[in-house]
This record gives structure tokens, C-alpha cells and sequence, in this order.
């Protein structure tokens, strides 16, 4: 295989690890996963994925749903058990600046109980 041969697939392989291939010819793909977390994303900003279909598309489409990106990772803390960490997660994005110090110094007095029960391991 040639140097340049060598290049574009170590290329190609870095773009297919975050989900996206773009074809020689400049057509962008992207794994059923990626489709799927930016259907959602790209949607919350008005734009349907399945018209993207080149790379600087693609740009444009991230770059217009970035504002969105909050949201969506609140609407992912959300699922699952509610715990102290995710609650503190979900703070966060929502910018809650006073709730989230209230549970950083809440987790940290835990921790520090915590690790003053371990025994010494010295």
C-alpha cells in the first residue's frame, strides 16, 4: 500500500471512530448510533440529518445546534436512577450555579466520610 493509500485509511479510520465516514468523493455517512444522537441534536435545532450529506453540511448543521447541546445532555442525565451525581449533572447543564455547589460540597463532605472509614492500607 502507498504512503498516501496509508494516509486516507488512517484518516478514514479516525473520522469512522467518531461515527462519521466521508467517501472519497466528499459524501459524509454515519454509524446508526451517531445517526441517531444527532437526528436528535440536529432536530432540536430544526435540521433533519437525512439532508446532510457532505461534511461542511455537517459543520453548519453542529454549529447551528450548539446551543441545543445543553438540552440534550439534560434530557440524557435525566434517564436512569436518580442519584446525587446525575442530579449534579443535570444542575450543571441547566446552569443551576447555586444547586450545583450546594451538591459539589454535599458529595464532597460523602466522600470525605467515606474515605475516613477506609482502613490504612499503610
Amino acid at each position: 500500500m502507498s504512503r498516501t493509500c496509508e494516509d486516507f485509511e488512517q484518516w478514514r479510520a479516525g473520522i469512522e471512530a467518531d461515527g462519521l465516514v466521508v467517501s472519497p468523493e466528499g459524501r459524509l455517512r454515519f454509524s446508526a448510533t451517531r445517526r441517531e444522537d444527532l437526528r436528535i441534536l440536529f432536530g432540536l435545532a430544526g435540521i433533519d440529518i437525512a439532508t446532510i450529506r457532505t461534511m461542511k453540511q455537517y459543520v453548519r448543521a453542529r454549529d447551528a445546534s450548539r446551543a441545543f447541546f445543553a438540552q440534550r445532555l439534560t434530557h440524557l442525565a435525566r434517564r436512569g436512577r436518580m442519584t446525587p451525581q446525575r442530579r449534579l449533572l443535570i444542575g450543571i447543564t441547566e446552569g443551576d450555579v447555586e444547586g450545583t455547589r450546594r451538591l459539589r460540597q454535599a458529595l464532597g463532605a460523602k466522600d470525605a466520610l467515606r474515605g475516613a472509614r477506609e482502613p490504612d492500607d499503610g
